[in-house]
């Protein structure tokens, strides 16, 4: 158990970092400077909250093995708004939240999300991401569905640093072994994750 905390919290201080670096923190500070250089005051502000919820949610996810649910998915969707600050509409992120009060693998949805934004960029086509959550007997399902099909994951052509995001992502769901789960087709993926003692 104490080789597997000490891994554990080793992937997540290596996956926080990685995303303190990941695009979705360049377009955030990239569209507050074009706001401010444009003199939009409220949008600029507007940009500055979110890129610092992004920061906060972030620095919370790593805290423990598990998470409040409403933490992950607001982690989400503070992620989709920035990303949507970027991409809309080439593609755009859409969510539906759900109000309840649970525990899960920490640090996983938004890797998850990134994975599938990764696919959708390199469509030929406008694409719109659907979250989707479901919560069931001892777990809670988060589906990613695009609305035209896309590329295959691994035919994708990645950068170093995004193959780094995705390398500690696969080490993460192996540390957390059959608490997390997931299914990949060609309008999106699956996520299934084991929840924990009530909140």
């Amino acid at each position: 158990m104490e080789a597997y905390l000490a891994g554990l919290e080793l992937n997540t201080l290596q996956l926080l970092r990685t995303y303190t670096a990941s695009h979705a923190v360049f377009n955030g500070l990239a569209a507050m400077q074009h706001a401010l250089l444009r003199h939009e005051r409220e949008q600029g502000l507007y940009i500055l909250n979110l890129f610092s919820g992004y920061l906060r949610k972030l620095s919370s996810l790593c805290q423990a093995p598990n998470a409040a649910w409403l933490d992950e998915q607001a982690s989400m969707v503070v992620y989709a708004d920035l990303e949507n600050l970027r991409y809309r509409p080439e593609c755009s992120i859409e969510m539906e939240e759900i109000k309840s009060s649970f525990l899960v693998p920490s640090f996983i949805c938004i890797p998850m999300l990134e994975r599938q934004l990764f696919r959708a960029l390199r469509a030929e086509a406008a694409m719109v991401l659907k979250i989707t959550t479901d919560t069931r007997d001892g777990y809670v399902q988060v589906q990613v569905q695009a609305d035209k099909a896309m590329p295959a994951f691994a035919a994708l052509s990645l950068n170093s640093e995004q193959r780094q995001r995705m390398m500690l992502l696969d080490e993460r769901l192996q540390l957390f072994g059959n608490q997390v789960s997931y299914t990949e087709s060609s309008k999106g993926l699956i996520l299934k994750l084991t929840k924990h003692t009530t909140l």
